[in-house]
């Protein structure tokens, strides 16, 4: 955080910690864990993270599904509302909650509403934990998150009220 004069470090929100650490472990598919844990309701890791996934109940994985659709939602958290490695990981955890537990955003009350089209952003690829950027390329992969979408949506629609 930038005081004015010099940069120092702040705590990340939802922790009482000034650097977060998201460590994965690829295998049957994605195995996350965040250190130190957040303290913040809304936590999509034990989605991804699919070991914790599995054993976890219907209520639970619902739970984390319905925080990931919250942190991915730009009208319900802002980087002040919510930890680094929830909003980095909001759009696996969603991904891995609709593709292996049947999950849908299709009507949920805490997913984002636009009348934009973000469907063509996202990646192909199975849920990963290997590009978790905002904006940004692994190798050749472009990497644009859901809520990177979200965000640009919601600029463009204050833009054009400006213009109008």
């Amino acid at each position: 955080m930038f005081d004015g004069a010099a940069l120092n470090r702040a705590t990340v929100f939802g922790t009482s910690a000034s650097e977060v650490t998201l460590t994965a472990t690829v295998g049957e598919g994605p195995m996350g864990a965040r250190t130190p844990a957040t303290t913040t309701a809304d936590d999509p890791m034990l989605l991804a993270n699919l070991s914790v996934a599995d054993a976890a109940s219907p209520a639970d994985r619902a739970k984390a599904f319905g925080a990931a659709l919250r942190v991915e939602n730009p009208k319900k958290h802002t980087p002040d509302t919510v930890d680094c490695v929830s909003c980095h990981v909001a759009e696996a955890a969603r991904r891995i909650g609709e593709a292996r537990f049947g999950l849908s955003a299709a009507g949920h009350v805490d997913a984002f509403v636009t009348s934009a089209d973000t469907s063509k952003v996202g990646t192909t690829a199975a849920p990963s934990l290997e590009n978790v950027h905002a904006f940004g390329w692994l190798g050749r992969d472009v990497g644009i998150s859901q809520r990177t979408a979200f965000e640009s949506a919601l600029a463009a629609q204050a833009l054009d009220a400006m213009v109008r």
